[in-house]
C-alpha cells in the first residue's frame, strides 16, 4: 500500500490533503494535525456566540477544518502532542492522548509556514505579536485581550511593516474598535502595496489610521523600550524623538521559516528565510510545501526572468493547487509556475490582493517592468462610491504579465475576489498583452483587465507615459509646464477637476483640438478611468505631438481635493 502522510495545520494544507485523495485514490492518506487545533476548534465552538471572540481567534476560526467532511472522503486524521519524524527509516513517531504509534510511509508532506521574526531582545514581551500568529497553538486569544486593551483605553494599535499582512494588521485592530498607528518601515524583502492603493486605503480608514512613513528604516533597527521586568513594551522611539505608546503592537516583518521538525541535513534556507531541498531527487520521499518554502519558479520565455515566490502572508486555498504540483513532483524546477506569491488583506469595505512582482521590485533587483493601473465603479453600486481597481505589471521585453494586485473599495469581496481570480489565471498562464487585450471583455473582471492590458501595450509601444497624482503635483511645484487637458463630459468636469485643468470632452476633441490645445507643450490627459485619455494620446502621437502623459488610473484614482465650477 502507498501511504503518504501530510503534516499540516492550514487551510490549504487541508486543501492539499483533499486535492491528493482526489487525484491518488488507490493511496492511503493520513492527515496529521497539531493537537493545538482540536483544543483551540473546541474552545471556539463553545464561545463563539460570545463577546470573548475577537477579531484574531475569528480569523484563524476562518481555517478551521470539517474533520468530518476529510473522514468522509477516505482520508486518516491523526492529532498529536509531539512528532518526530524518521526520514532514513521513513517513518514518523507520533505521541497523542491515547499514546504513541509509528507510522511507516511512501511519502511525507511537511508544511512549513512563514512566521515573523520578532527581535530576540523583544521576544519576551506578552503584548507584542508577529502578525499573521504563528499557526493554531499561538493563542489568539492574548492578542484579542490586547487589541481590547487599546480600544478601551483609546490607544492606538501600533503596526509595523510595509507589505499586505501589515495592512491585515490594521485591519484587524479597526475590527477590535482600535485605532492603529502604522509605522511603514523600509525593509525590501516585502512585497509593497502599489502606492495608488495606499492613499486610497489611508483616505478611506480616515482618523481610524495614524501612517507614518520611515523609508529608511528596518524593522529590528527601532528603538523600543521594555518595562524593567522585560515584559512588556512600554513604548516605541520614533526617529524624531516621539515615544509611541501602546498596550498593544503587532509585528508583521521580516519573515522566516522555521520548523520543529527538520533538523536534517539537506534542508536549506535562502535569504528570504525560506526552506528549500538542496537535492529533491534524493529527500527519500519527503515534500515540503506551504507559505515558507522556496517553490521552483518559472521563467519567462523571452529575458529568462525569475518568477518570486515571497515567504509569508496567509495560507490561502488559492495557492494550494500551485503548491500541490511542485510537492509531488508533478511540477519540474524547469516548469513555468508563473509569478504565484499570493498575499490578500481584507475587511468590510476594504479588499485587497496581490500576486507576483509590483512595479517597487524593479527597484531592488535589475529588472525592465511597466505597470498600469485602472478602476472602473461597481454598476451594481447605487451610491456610485464603490471602485474596483486593478494594477498589472509586465516584462518589457516580452511583454509578458507578471504581477497584478487588486483593491476593492465599498464593494463586496465576493466582487473583488473574482477580479483577482481572473487576473490570477492570467498570469498563471504567463498571458502576454496583446492576448490579453483583443479578448472579449465580459462583465466588470473582463473590461478592466481587457482595459489594463491595452493601457500598458500602449505604453509599451509609443513614446506614451504615465504619471501618478504625486508626480503631476510635485513637477507643477518644481515649475514644469504641463497643459493639462480633461477628457470627461462637462458635468463630470464642474463637479470636481483639477486646478488649472482644461475641459474638452472626448467626443468633441477633434474639432476644438487645434484651436484650443497648444502645440509645443507638454500635455497630461485626464479621463475617468484613464482609458479614454490613452485612446487620445495615441490619437494625438499619431499627429506628431510629443511629450504626452496619461493620469495613471484617471480620476477615478485621484486621492486629493477637487476644484468645483458652479
Amino acid at each position: 500500500m502507498h501511504r503518504i502522510i501530510v503534516i499540516t495545520a492550514s487551510l490549504a494544507g487541508l486543501d492539499y490533503v483533499t486535492r491528493m485523495k482526489r487525484r491518488r485514490p488507490d493511496s492511503e492518506v493520513n492527515l496529521i494535525i497539531p493537537a493545538a487545533l482540536k483544543e483551540f476548534q473546541a474552545h471556539y465552538l463553545a464561545n463563539k456566540d460570545t463577546a470573548a471572540q475577537g477579531p484574531a481567534a475569528k480569523r484563524l476560526a476562518a481555517a478551521l477544518p470539517d474533520m468530518d467532511a476529510l473522514r468522509a472522503r477516505d482520508v486518516g486524521v491523526l492529532e498529536a502532542l509531539n512528532i518526530t519524524p524518521d526520514l532514513k527509516e521513513r517513518e514518523v513517531n507520533l505521541r497523542s492522548s491515547q499514546g504513541s504509534i509509528s507510522i511507516r510511509y511512501s511519502e511525507l508532506v511537511i508544511e512549513i509556514s512563514a512566521t515573523v521574526r520578532i527581535p530576540r531582545a523583544l521576544q519576551a514581551a506578552r503584548n507584542i505579536f508577529g502578525w499573521p500568529l504563528p499557526g493554531f497553538a499561538a493563542h489568539p486569544h492574548d492578542c484579542d485581550k490586547a487589541l481590547a486593551q487599546a480600544a478601551a483605553e483609546q490607544r492606538p494599535v501600533i503596526i509595523i511593516g510595509n507589505g499586505p499582512s501589515a495592512l491585515d494588521a490594521v485591519f484587524l485592530a479597526r475590527e477590535a474598535g482600535a485605532q492603529a498607528h502604522w509605522l511603514y518601515t523600509g525593509e525590501q524583502d516585502s512585497p509593497p502595496i502599489n502606492p495608488h492603493m495606499l492613499q486610497l486605503i489611508r483616505k478611506r480608514l480616515g482618523p481610524d489610521l495614524r501612517f507614518t512613513p520611515l523609508p529608511n528604516t528596518l524593522p529590528e533597527r527601532l528603538t523600543c523600550k521594555l518595562n524593567s521586568e522585560g515584559s512588556l513594551l512600554e513604548h516605541i522611539v520614533l526617529p524624531d524623538g516621539t515615544a509611541l505608546q501602546s498596550p498593544c503592537c503587532l509585528w508583521t516583518s521580516p519573515l522566516m521559516a522555521k520548523h520543529p521538525l527538520l533538523r536534517e541535513e539537506g534542508i536549506l534556507l535562502d535569504n528570504h528565510g525560506c526552506m528549500r531541498l538542496e537535492d529533491p531527487s534524493s529527500s527519500q520521499g519527503l515534500h515540503i510545501m506551504g507559505s515558507g518554502v522556496n517553490v521552483p519558479t518559472g521563467r519567462l520565455p523571452v529575458s529568462g526572468l525569475k518568477a518570486p515566490f515571497y515567504a509569508g502572508g496567509d495560507e490561502h486555498a488559492w495557492i494550494s493547487a500551485i503548491l500541490t504540483g511542485a510537492a509531488t513532483g508533478n511540477i519540474s524546477p524547469d516548469t513555468d509556475l508563473g509569478s504565484m506569491a499570493i498575499r490578500t488583506a481584507s475587511t468590510p469595505g476594504l479588499h485587497f490582493y496581490r500576486a507576483g512582482y509590483g512595479i517597487a521590485d524593479a527597484q531592488n533587483r535589475d529588472l525592465d517592468l511597466e505597470s498600469a493601473i485602472t478602476a472602473l465603479p461597481d454598476p451594481d453600486d447605487a451610491s456610485g462610491k464603490g471602485l474596483l481597481i486593478l494594477e498589472l505589471v509586465c516584462e518589457r521585453q516580452s511583454h509578458s504579465l507578471i504581477g497584478v494586485q487588486v483593491l476593492g473599495v465599498d464593494i463586496s469581496k465576493t466582487a473583488a475576489e473574482g477580479l483577482f481570480g481572473v487576473a490570477l489565471a492570467a498570469l498563471s498562464a504567463d498571458a502576454d498583452l496583446t492576448t490579453l487585450s483583443a479578448r472579449p471583455r465580459i462583465g466588470l473582471p473582463g473590461r478592466l483587465l481587457g482595459m489594463g492590458a491595452s493601457i500598458l501595450l500602449n505604453k509599451l509601444q509609443t513614446l506614451i507615459k504615465g504619471i501618478s497624482p504625486d508626480e503631476l503635483l510635485a513637477s507643477q511645484d518644481a515649475g514644469s509646464n504641463f497643459f493639462m487637458l480633461d477628457l470627461r463630459p462637462a458635468a463630470d468636469w464642474k463637479a470636481g477637476h483639477l486646478p488649472g485643468a482644461h475641459n474638452i470632452p472626448m467626443p468633441q476633441l477633434k474639432k476644438r483640438l487645434q484651436a484650443e490645445v497648444p502645440h509645443f507643450v507638454p500635455l497630461v490627459l485626464l479621463s475617468t478611468s484613464g482609458s479614454d485619455a490613452f485612446v487620445a494620446a495615441c490619437k494625438l502621437a499619431a499627429l506628431g505631438a510629443t511629450d504626452l502623459y496619461v493620469l495613471d488610473g484617471g480620476m477615478n484614482l485621484w486621492p486629493y481635493e477637487l476644484e468645483a465650477t458652479s
